[in-house]
């Protein structure tokens, strides 16, 4: 039997997701796949039984659910946002699912809304928990440097007018910043995108420079996960980006980020994590449900952020610097056991 694994068609066909493609670099692991599959397109693959672990979510096209005949589907690590969930499942998908149940979640709010409509469902957690089989913790004096991803990512925009004061008093610091982040986060982007995101620079200043040093914020290197389509020749290029983007997250001394599929890779991969919840202020709700207890979490304070997790600073004011101890949990290591050992069983059977 053929082994499959998911790639993703923009929905707009400007940026793209890399979250999306690291979820399936976990799901190969275990697959070592011959063939790749559009996700938005499963009901259409028509040809040789092919088995294809079905991680992540499912939302563009509800219409094209569920999957033929001839894909032998594991649900695993699902997700499904209560917004869709009427559209989604309809009487054909819930019997569809029901036959190919337990339902494996990546988040307890799918758990409940699947169990609502009778599907059996259990508490998978996220597959890419499972990454460091792939990508094993690097020794501590090995690593080097700080990733922050996606940092504006949780800013809201109608902070930045009100902070724009604080772009004019740190202009040389919001500068030098900027540039740091041109060089990876906005490859590609347009004059106008660029201007847009400068504007936001002192509602970025403000917020973060509450938690970390400036220095820190200096020297820090920032990426992103929204990348322009343009930029990629195929679909081997995206999976190329994002295993170079995991060895790069695998070496650094600490990531800061709100992309739920940067700060799982770390924790499964031995970097230490600062998820930043600027923006839904409730990690118990929605997609995080169940996952929130794995991170390190700065939450809004005021107008900046603070740590809601204990940490040894060499800073002076007690803020986070380059060489500051977050710590690193192992509570994700029974998920990672347990989803390792599913997909194991799925992929050789």
């Amino acid at each position: 039997m053929k082994h499959g694994v998911m790639y993703y068609l923009s929905s707009a066909g400007i940026r793209k997701n890399i979250g999306d493609y690291i979820q399936s670099i976990a799901a190969d692991q275990f697959m070592h796949a011959t063939e790749l599959i559009e996700r938005e397109h499963l009901n259409e693959y028509r040809g040789e039984k092919m088995k294809v672990i079905l991680n992540g979510w499912f939302m563009h096209r509800p219409a094209n659910f569920p999957p033929s005949d001839d894909i032998v589907p594991l649900f695993i690590s699902f997700h499904l946002r209560p917004c869709v969930a009427d559209a989604f499942l309809t009487d054909r998908t819930v019997a569809y699912l029901k036959a190919h149940g337990p339902i494996g979640c990546r988040d307890v709010n799918t758990v409940e809304l699947l169990k609502s409509r009778g599907i059996p469902a259990y508490f998978s957690n996220c597959l890419t928990l499972t990454l460091g089989k792939t990508f094993p913790p690097v020794p501590k004096e090995e690593r080097h440097g700080v990733c922050f991803v996606d940092p504006m990512h949780c800013l809201r925009r109608r902070d930045a007018l009100r902070d724009l004061p604080w772009l004019l008093i740190h202009p040389i610091l919001a500068v030098r910043i900027f540039a740091r982040m041109q060089r990876q986060a906005f490859r590609g982007e347009s004059v106008f995108f660029r201007l847009r995101k400068f504007l936001m620079m002192g509602n970025f200043i403000r917020t973060y420079s509450a938690l970390f040093t400036e220095e820190l914020l200096l020297h820090a290197d920032y990426y992103t996960h929204a990348v322009r389509e343009r930029l990629f020749k195929s679909e081997e290029d995206k999976f190329s980006y994002c295993r170079g983007m995991l060895r790069r997250y695998a070496t650094a001394k600490f990531c800061v980020t709100c992309r739920i599929h940067c700060a799982l890779p770390c924790i499964a991969m031995g970097t230490p994590v600062v998820f930043v919840d600027a923006r839904t202020k409730d990690m118990g709700n929605g997609r995080f449900g169940g996952t929130a207890e794995l991170f390190n979490i700065a939450s809004p304070a005021g107008r900046g952020l603070a740590a809601s997790f204990s940490y040894r600073s060499g800073s002076p004011d007690g803020r986070i610097d380059e060489n500051t101890d977050i710590p690193v949990g192992d509570a994700f290591e029974k998920y990672a056991r347990q989803l390792s050992e599913t997909c194991r069983k799925f992929a050789e059977d």
